[in-house]
């Protein structure tokens, strides 16, 4: 699997030399930093070196600055325009394909990272993150910069296919405050080209390391993603599932007095059936253990039921009528046993592996097991809820290295991330949801009270299904077509679902009354009650979407 983007990376390669004259000509942007950040006679990597405009100014400086470029032409270009940084230059680009500190003398008092973080696959940033701890100090600095106004993008590329993420500058400052650093310092400008791009705009973070031990949970996580060692997919399925359930389904653990988190066991086994069965239905083996070849076969503990559980549903709509089938509470008679089985076999696995084993590296378990429920600490757990879409974005991609691990590369990471991304829930499973609200004999769009008929009814994701991929009932409400076309992916502002409570109630009451086993069963999700009181399900929802809103960044609407 590249370490950067690929098409950035063949951009910059093709046009490398061309391009350096430019930006050596081009006086650096964060040159004014350097002396508000580092040290004096400060040790200073910079990591995205490019044509070594950077490096050089440090050692004018009087810095001890090396720099890593993963771009050929670009270290060529250094060396011709600065041949005073020429032995300072190495080759390596984030996260994983960096050289080894030990090339240098050892860690750093600094790092610049300029204009590099908006290429890298937003999967990539978590572990970006802590490979740029490891190269510093304790108290040690870096200095970022990433675009904040980037107008042209297409599918976030510019008209040179190069990715730009769309991270902002709150996230990346998120990201490395939870990994142990504090910030310092943050400033916004122009573009620095001497035409001054019309809007195009920079930010500037510094940031200081004021943790680099491995005693924060957050450290935890990233231990069992790089260190653990792993004979088995389990560690990375366990991890998966509680961040799933600390962002989508956070009522569903309990805080107990003595700072522990109860999450329940059946919660963890549902969703790994979600995780695994893509991977067994593949047309290409892609083992989930060390020892599994094709000749062989699948050898982990649930093989046989999970297996069995997939036959029985190849004819009746695969993982997706499953998975509404679950939600209804109405399996096929056939699957009842088998499904119960697995769910008494996964629960074992789940236990007896990654609960038991996960932290070996920290010589530390992290997780405990009570009755029918494991155990999490709850600081873990608040990491596991602020920073899950992150932490599940690197395990995605630890997964996929492990498969071609175990597959004595015989299969490539992108063929494990095409199964890994498949989800149980369609966007398309709303058929319950319209048939419902197009009996009403009158019927009104939820958030602006118009009339609605057959012709003008759209199934809205209150919760955006690309966010959220959740087709609960209580997420399907009945929307104008004009508005859900406006709605879009964005999150309905608190104003508006506290004007639209009563409407939104009473959507739900008629699922209820349609569908009360499903209803009751998907608030309890939400809720963590066992019934389905509405009212709670409404503080629920307005809990959800504000959170989503805070941690994803999200738009807000409202007609």
């Amino acid at each position: 699997m590249p370490h950067v983007d690929e098409r950035t990376r063949r951009y910059y390669d093709t046009h490398g030399r061309d391009l350096g004259a430019t930006y050596a000509g081009i006086a650096s942007p964060m040159r004014r930093y350097f002396a508000m950040t580092f040290a004096p006679g400060a040790r200073v990597l910079d990591v995205g070196a490019g044509v070594g405009r950077d490096v050089a100014e440090l050692v004018s400086e009087g810095y001890q600055a090396w720099g890593i470029e993963p771009s050929e032409p670009f270290r060529e270009t250094a060396i011709v325009r600065f041949p005073q940084i020429g032995d300072r230059l190495r080759a390596g680009s984030l996260p994983d394909a960096m050289p080894s500190i030990d090339e240098f003398g050892g860690r750093f008092d600094g790092i610049l990272c300029s204009a590099v973080l908006q290429h890298l696959p937003r999967t990539h940033l978590f572990d970006t993150v802590f490979v740029l701890k490891s190269l510093l100090r304790e108290r040690g600095r870096i200095l970022v910069s990433i675009p904040v106004e980037r107008p042209g993008l297409v599918d976030s590329r510019d008209e040179h296919s190069r990715l730009f993420n769309g991270v902002t500058a709150d996230e990346i400052e998120l990201l490395f405050e939870r990994a142990g650093f504090a910030s310092i310092g943050r400033w916004e400008g122009n573009d620095a080209r001497p035409d001054n791009r019309p809007g195009h705009r920079w930010a500037t973070l510094a940031l200081e390391l004021r943790s680099s031990g491995s005693s924060r949970p957050i450290d935890h996580i990233e231990a069992v993603l790089s260190r653990d060692k792993k004979v088995a997919t389990y560690k990375l399925a366990l991890i998966r599932a509680l961040c799933a359930i600390a962002l989508t389904e956070p009522r569903r653990a309990r805080f107990t007095a003595d700072g522990i988190v109860r999450v329940p066991l059946a919660a963890i086994a549902e969703r790994w059936i979600d995780y695994y069965w893509p991977l067994f239905e593949s047309a290409t083996f892609l083992p989930q253990m060390q020892s599994e070849t094709t000749a062989s076969g699948h050898k982990v503990a649930f093989t046989s039921m999970l297996d069995a559980l997939i036959s029985t549903y190849r004819g009746h709509g695969g993982l997706a009528a499953f998975a509404a089938h679950r939600r209804a509470g109405c399996l096929i008679e056939s699957a009842r046993p088998i499904h119960a089985s697995l769910l008494r076999t996964l629960r074992r696995t789940i236990c007896d592996g990654p609960v038991t084993h996960a932290g070996g590296s920290l010589s530390a378990r992290m997780f405990g097991r009570d009755g029918n429920d494991v155990l999490v600490a709850a600081p873990l757990w608040r990491e596991l809820s602020l920073m899950g879409h992150w932490i599940q974005d690197a395990l995605l991609l630890r997964w996929a290295e492990l498969v071609v691990r175990f597959s004595n590369d015989d299969v490539t990471a992108e063929a494990a991330i095409t199964r890994l991304v498949v989800s149980p829930e369609t966007e398309r499973d709303t058929y319950a949801a319209r048939e419902l609200y197009l009996r009403q004999p009158t019927l009104e769009c939820v958030w602006t009270g118009d009339p609605v008929n057959a012709k003008s009814l759209a199934i809205d994701h209150v919760l955006p299904y690309s966010l959220w991929r959740n087709n609960d009932l209580w997420n399907l409400l009945p929307s104008h077509t004009r508005e859900n076309a406006r709605k879009s992916d964005k999150l309905p502002t608190r104003d508006l679902l506290r004007a639209r409570r009563d409407a939104i109630a009473h959507c739900w009451s008629l699922g209820r009354e349609a569908f009360p086993r499903r209803f009751a069963a998907e608030a309890r999700t939400q809720t963590g009650d066992e019934d389905a009181d509405l009212s709670r399900l409404f503080d629920a929802l307005v809990e959800s979407v504000e959170v989503t809103a805070l941690q994803r960044a999200c738009s807000r609407w409202e007609p």
